[in-house]
């Protein structure tokens, strides 16, 4: 598996925002596929937020993706950057990939300057918990309960495979 930034691969651009478009569209008011072709295309960035990156196979095939963003929820917009659009193909789950696009994401971010991290989850508490993020509250974004997570590392080293 090779991981890289969404910039390097832009074939994958309307592939993304149309997975992500079909995963969480309903979460977002007014969602239209168009706006997700945009935010993917603002995503293509290696030194600044926000941005995407991919994990394909060895033949060139996407797997999953996710990416940094100022914020991923309009109602807290003071917590600030957040990983964002987690996902896995569903024919390559459960083999470990999610949780190193999570890792190198956390690596980013420190390359970053960053502290801590933000993200939130409608159903994968314990997938982020086993990557040790923190519960920090349970919310409510357009009338769906998910739950707001927390990575703070404050000088601990991020090991990516």
């Amino acid at each position: 598996m090779i991981i890289e930034f969404l910039q390097d691969n832009p074939i994958f651009i309307n592939k993304i925002a149309e997975l992500m478009f079909r995963e969480w569209g309903h979460l977002r008011e007014n969602s239209k596929i168009d706006r997700y072709i945009e935010s993917v295309c603002e995503s293509l960035n290696k030194n600044k937020i926000p941005l995407t990156i991919i994990a394909k196979s060895e033949n060139g095939d996407l797997l999953g993706f996710a990416g940094i963003v100022e914020y991923d929820m309009e109602t807290n917009k003071d917590l600030t950057p957040w990983i964002s659009g987690v996902f896995v193909l569903p024919a390559f789950r459960c083999k470990g990939i999610g949780g190193q696009i999570v890792k190198r994401l956390e690596k980013i971010a420190i390359d970053l300057g960053y502290k801590n991290l933000y993200l939130f989850t409608l159903d994968k508490v314990s997938f982020y918990s086993n990557l040790s993020w923190t519960k920090i509250k349970d919310d409510y974004y357009f009338d769906t309960k998910v739950t707001v997570m927390k990575k703070y590392w404050a000088g601990q080293k991020i090991t990516v495979a």
